[in-house]
């Protein structure tokens, strides 16, 4: 709002005035009634209102106009003429207001001063007139004034301008006091319980260190200075606001937002909502980072922009969601089933009321008529009948807490008693079973000595029988040389010297693989298949390829991991090509197949020839004496494996019989348990 006092061109404005003038008006003189302007943008200067036109406008009830909640600036406009013979010593005052500026002209220029609840005390222009300005006319002379009045988020009330002498202005601020008086005394009282509610608390939290006591302090802090910040407003006093009046505008919202931090977290300790109450901690910890972030924004927009009408709709709507949320949390604590949850209903419901109430007090404009029915009186009273029940709840919980302790130390000092009676038992019972344990020690020594004497023989047999394996296979290679040299000498003799070649690479390749085999107890799958395709491709050279052969491997061994003993399979398709193959007329097969169960590979050798009843008839002494050699050996080798691993691999030979029950040829199954390399 704008004062403007104007002599030239303003001459039907001009108000006479003088010493005499000022002392009969009681209540001071009357400004109010002088042309005004509204600036619905806030943003004119002196320059521009000179070019506005002034009119007389009705203040009576400021709360009904479109200026009641800080939109627009008022400017007035006064010529001041002092008729009397002496200086006029005044003070221009309005009512309170969070700026008010007056602008003197001085030549081409403006001097400006500055007052009101929104300003620092620094830049007071008259340090003992917070909301008005110090004036000096002299005798028959005439000042012109322009005075601005503006708010930001104040409800105006009904705006009043007057001029004081310096004795009607004690005796107004003294009229004003007594007043207020009512409301300080109910304050002071009200913050004092406060505070007195915040230290027992503290030491409460000394006593037993309980979690819960901290955040229901703080609580109350907060509460505190909610309502010291209304105490500021309400009774003119500038503490908060003294050197930084910016934050006294979000003030409120940013308390409002930390008292509920501080709610929900006591409810949350009160409540042990983190140990049974999974949902509604969920809500307390969503709405503790929900309000922590509001904080956060209003703080940016107190150092953005403190004094910007635009945050007015953004400071209601978190008021409202502040609100919205505690409600929300009402509602939860409705389905709650611990009993402790009554109080803080209570005591919730207690706070709502009596915001509602003032709020509805604030926003419906009703006319208080006593000092302790502002709005604000009510939440104080909701505040306090609020922490009453919940200091109420408190001792609940002590009186649980403090039951639920002695029950434990009865249920120890029986635990104790029992514990004696039982260590006594358990002496007795322990000296007895100390003997029988010595006894039992002692059986059990004597028994892991007979187990150690059954091991090193246990030991010493395996390595007999790995001694009689490698004998054994020292036996078969010369087996094999004495064979594989006589057909080479055989193709010689034929002068078929390519042949002879051949078959030499492939028996220089077998021996050393049969070399390399016999040095280790077991060796691949991969190399066994090798040497046996040597073997029969050897033999199928040496009888001109009078039969065939197919190895076939199931897709899930793996032949370069899988291990067998060595040359465990040879002897049996040896037997297959001598037995059934050379006196076989037609073109013979060897078929040689790998599968596997488990741990157990299982080869079958099958072929097409005559079968072993023909063979054996045909009394061939070469076929029997290879046969009782071969198959001994291989018979030998697979008992020792047994012996040796705890195995139990198995042969099994089949003939192959015809409808007529004449045979054409024969099937071996040999079963082994195989391992793999890692």
């Amino acid at each position: 709002m704008f004062f403007l006092f104007k002599g030239e061109g303003w001459a039907q404005n001009e108000i006479d005035i003088s010493n005499s003038i000022l002392f009969n008006s009681p209540d001071g003189f009357d400004l109010t009634n002088c042309p005004a302007y509204i600036d619905s943008s806030k943003q004119l200067n002196t320059k521009q209102i000179e070019t506005k036109e002034f009119k007389t406008l009705d203040f009576t009830n400021a709360l009904n106009a479109p200026f009641a909640f800080g939109k627009q600036n008022v400017w007035f406009q006064l010529v001041l003429h002092n008729q009397g013979k002496d200086s006029i010593q005044a003070i221009v005052l309005s009512n309170r207001c969070d700026i008010l500026s007056l602008y003197i002209p001085e030549n081409d220029h403006f001097t400006e001063m500055s007052a009101g609840f929104g300003i620092p005390n620094r830049e007071y222009s008259s340090k003992s007139v917070p909301f008005g300005f110090n004036l000096n006319i002299e005798p028959g002379a005439t000042k012109i004034y322009y005075l601005k009045i503006e708010n930001y988020f104040r409800l105006m009330q009904n705006i009043r301008v007057a001029i004081y002498s310096q004795t009607q202005y004690q005796n107004y601020n003294s009229r004003q006091s007594e007043s207020r008086m009512p409301f300080l005394i109910f304050q002071s009282c009200f913050l004092a319980c406060m505070l007195f509610m915040f230290l027992y608390t503290i030491l409460q939290f000394s006593s037993n260190y309980y979690r819960g006591y901290v955040f229901y302090a703080l609580f109350i802090l907060a509460n505190f200075f909610i309502f010291f910040r209304l105490l500021e407003f309400n009774a003119n006093l500038r503490i908060i606001t003294y050197w930084f009046p910016q934050f006294f505008y979000c003030f409120e919202n940013l308390l409002t937002a930390l008292a509920l931090i501080f709610y929900l977290k006591f409810v949350e300790y009160f409540l042990e909502t983190n140990l049974h109450q999974s949902y509604l901690q969920k809500f307390i910890t969503i709405s503790v980072y929900f309000l922590i972030g509001l904080i956060a924004l209003d703080l940016v927009i107190i150092v953005i922009s403190p004094y910007s009408y635009q945050n007015i709709p953004l400071f209601a709507i978190e008021k409202f969601i502040n609100y919205g949320i505690l409600l929300a949390a009402l509602i939860q604590l409705f389905f709650n089933k611990n009993i402790l949850s009554r109080y803080i209903i209570i005591g919730t419901i207690a706070l709502l009321s009596g915001v509602i109430i003032a709020s509805y007090l604030a926003v419906s404009q009703t006319m208080i008529r006593s000092a302790f029915m502002i709005p604000s009186n009510f939440a104080e009273t909701g505040v306090i009948l609020e922490i009453l029940f919940f200091s109420v709840g408190l001792g609940h919980k002590s009186r649980v807490i403090e039951r639920e302790k002695n029950r434990a130390q009865e249920q120890l000092i029986t635990q104790l008693q029992e514990n004696q009676k039982l260590q006594i038992q358990m002496n007795e019972q322990l000296e007895v079973q100390v003997n029988k344990r010595t006894d039992e020690v002692l059986r059990i020594n004597k028994h892991f000595e007979e187990q150690r004497i059954q091991q090193i023989q246990s030991d010493f047999q395996k390595k007999i029988i790995e001694t009689e394996m490698a004998a054994l296979r020292a036996q078969m290679n010369p087996h094999f040389i004495f064979n594989c040299l006589n057909s080479i000498n055989l193709f010689i003799l034929k002068s078929e010297p390519d042949i002879a070649s051949d078959y030499l690479t492939k028996f220089s390749r077998l021996i050393r693989l049969v070399l390399d085999n016999s040095r280790t107890q077991q060796v691949t799958l991969s190399n066994e298949i090798t040497a046996i395709k040597l073997y029969i491709e050897m033999e199928a050279l040496r009888f001109a390829n009078k039969f065939g052969y197919e190895i076939i491997v199931n897709d899930n061994i793996n032949i370069e991991e899988t291990e067998i003993p060595p040359m465990i399979l040879q002897p049996y398709v040896e037997n297959a090509i001598w037995h059934g193959l050379m006196q076989y007329n037609g073109e013979g097969k060897i078929n040689l197949s790998f599968s596997r169960k488990g741990n157990i590979l299982t080869a079958i050798i099958d072929d097409n020839g005559i079968g072993r009843d023909l063979a054996q008839r045909m009394k061939s002494k070469t076929a029997i004496e290879h046969k009782s050699h071969g198959m001994k050996v291989t018979a030998e080798r697979i008992e020792m494996i047994n012996r040796i691993y705890d195995t139990h691999a198995t042969v099994e030979i089949i003939d192959k019989l015809g409808d007529t029950g004449i045979a054409f040829g024969t099937t071996v199954k040999i079963e082994i348990p195989i391992k793999e390399q890692h």
